[in-house]
C-alpha cells in the first residue's frame, strides 16, 4: 500500500495527477478488497510514516545517478585529494549559493482561520539584489555578501572577501553548483580556497538551499521595498538576525550525507 501511494498516480490510467485521500480509498478497496472513510484513511496514512507535503521542483536533466555518487562517497574522495595537497593545514569544508532578494517576491506560510485563505502584500516590481552565502554544515560558521548581480566579478569579489576572511592557517574547500559564473575559466579563486562543483540541477545537495528558505520565509517574505538600497539593507539584517540564533545555521546545514564527510 505505501509503494503504491510513493509511486503515485498514472495521469492517463487513474484520471489524477496526485493522489487525494478519496483516490486511495478507492484505490485500496480495488486492490486489497478493504475498505475505509476518508478519516480512516488518514488514520492509515499517518501511520505509514506519509505526510501531506508539496514537492519539490526536480529538473527534467537533473542525474539521479550522479547525486546518488556524491552522497555515496564521491564528495569525500575529492575532499580526500584537497586534504592530501595541505598536510599541514586546517582544511574545512564549506558549501556556497546564492539568492536573489527583490521586488518581485515571494509569499510564506501563515498561520490563519481554517477555510479562509489569507492574503499577503507582494511586489510585482523587478528591482533585486544577490546575497552570496557560505556556510560550514553542521556548525554556525557562515559569511555573506550583498551584491547586485549574479556574474563572474561579483563571484570573484565574494571569494576575495570569503578568503580575507578564513584564519591564515584554514584552507576552504567550497562546494558549490554549476551556475556558469562558478565554473568559468575567468574566475579567480584564491590560493586559501579548492572549489568543489556539485552534478548538475542537484539544488538538493547543497545545505546552502535550507538556509535561502528558512531566510527567505522567516525574514524577507511579503516585504515591498522602494528600492535597491532598501533591498540590500533588508537582506543585510536578514542575514545578521539569522546569525544572531544559535545552532539555527548548524541545525539548518546538516545534512547526514556529509557529517563522515566532515571528519575525514
Amino acid at each position: 500500500m505505501k509503494a503504491l501511494v510513493l509511486r503515485g498516480p498514472d495521469p492517463e490510467r487513474d484520471g489524477v495527477s496526485t493522489w487525494r485521500v478519496v483516490d486511495i480509498c478507492r484505490l485500496c478497496e480495488e486492490r486489497f478488497g478493504v475498505a475505509y472513510s476518508e478519516n480512516g484513511m488518514l488514520q492509515v496514512l499517518h501511520g505509514l510514516g506519509l505526510s501531506w507535503q508539496k514537492t519539490r521542483p526536480r529538473h527534467p536533466q537533473a542525474d539521479p545517478k550522479a547525486q546518488k555518487a556524491v552522497r555515496k562517497g564521491g564528495l569525500a574522495k575529492a575532499v580526500r585529494r584537497i586534504v592530501r595537497r595541505h598536510p599541514d593545514g586546517d582544511v574545512q569544508l564549506w558549501f556556497q549559493d546564492e539568492a536573489r532578494v527583490g521586488q518581485k517576491g515571494r509569499n510564506a506560510h501563515v498561520w490563519f482561520e481554517r477555510g479562509i485563505r489569507p492574503t499577503a502584500r507582494t511586489d510585482k516590481r523587478f528591482k533585486s539584489a544577490y546575497i552570496y552565502g557560505a556556510v560550514r554544515p553542521g556548525t554556525d560558521d557562515a559569511f555573506a555578501l550583498v551584491l547586485p548581480r549574479a556574474d563572474t566579478a561579483m563571484m570573484t569579489l565574494f571569494l576575495d572577501a570569503f578568503s580575507a576572511n578564513l584564519p591564515a592557517s584554514v584552507h576552504a574547500i567550497l562546494v558549490l553548483d554549476r551556475a556558469g559564473w562558478h565554473v568559468t575559466c575567468r574566475l579567480a579563486t584564491p590560493a586559501s580556497i579548492s572549489l568543489v562543483h556539485l552534478p548538475s540541477y542537484s539544488p538538493e545537495l547543497n545545505p546552502v538551499e535550507r538556509v535561502w528558505l528558512h531566510l527567505k520565509g522567516c525574514f524577507l517574505s511579503h516585504w515591498v521595498f522602494p528600492d535597491t538600497s532598501a533591498i540590500v539593507d533588508a537582506c543585510a539584517k536578514a542575514w545578521s538576525d539569522l546569525k544572531g540564533e544559535a545552532g539555527r545555521i548548524a541545525s539548518l546545514t546538516d545534512y547526514p550525507y556529509l557529517r563522515q564527510v566532515r571528519t575525514l
